[in-house]
């Protein structure tokens, strides 16, 4: 009698593969039982890099042991597929692979499959805010100017610039036709720097009263 073992596909995604230190990333193995017969006791392992670390909230299903992460399926009928998800946080730089791998009672060979690899990086932005002049009288307009630089390795997406403006100024104008809120605070949105370059904005105020004053703007993404 010739018994053919279980065949596999294993196919496995990622939902990025361009990311930011700190992201979180979602693979997703999907199993195929190609026959001749159904699959039982089915064990699917994935060894992470150490680039990933595994979050036991987001990952009920699956077991993690010594850097492995292994899920176990009773079975599999034919032409039927399972799948299971593995979330985790990238917390360094460089370019990664991950490999899922498939055993089953009715075929002990090991079937790898793999996902596109992901390349992680870092932001880092630096804020510089100038004003065209330091000495003013009330009644006066002054501009300020926000100069955010990304000097990490990957693009910066969905950066927010904010200014608490004192309550000194009286908002005037801003660049991109953006207007201060009930609180004095201006706000731009979901920009994008690219590594190695810098996005600048201005806002204009007039100052209300005497004294000294500073005014500190920040960026960050989402």
């Amino acid at each position: 009698v010739d018994v053919r073992p279980v065949e596999y596909t294993v196919n496995k995604t990622v939902n990025v593969t361009d990311v930011i230190v700190g992201d979180l990333v979602k693979f997703t193995i999907n199993v195929t039982n190609n026959g001749p017969s159904n699959a039982t006791g089915v064990n699917i392992t994935d060894k992470l890099d150490s680039a990933f670390e595994f979050i036991a909230d987001l990952n009920p299903d699956a077991v993690y042991e010594n850097g492995i992460v292994t899920w176990t399926i009773n079975k599999i009928n034919v032409n039927e597929t399972a799948s299971v998800v593995l979330t985790v946080r990238v917390v360094k730089e460089g370019n990664f692979s991950n490999v899922a791998s498939v055993v089953s009672n009715e075929n002990d060979t090991v079937v790898n499959g793999s996902s596109d690899n992901v390349t992680a990086g870092t932001v880092i932005l630096n804020v510089a805010k100038v004003a065209n002049v330091t000495q003013v009288h009330v009644g006066d307009v002054v501009r300020f100017n926000i100069t955010v630089n990304n000097t990490g390795s990957a693009n910066a997406t969905g950066v927010n610039i904010t200014d608490e403006l004192n309550s000194a100024f009286e908002f005037v104008n801003a660049s991109g036709n953006v207007k201060a809120n009930s609180s004095n605070v201006v706000v731009w949105n979901n920009l994008k720097i690219v590594n190695g370059t810098s996005v600048t904005v201005w806002v204009e105020v007039r100052v209300k009263t005497n004294g000294t004053f500073t005014n500190v703007a920040t960026a960050k993404t989402n």
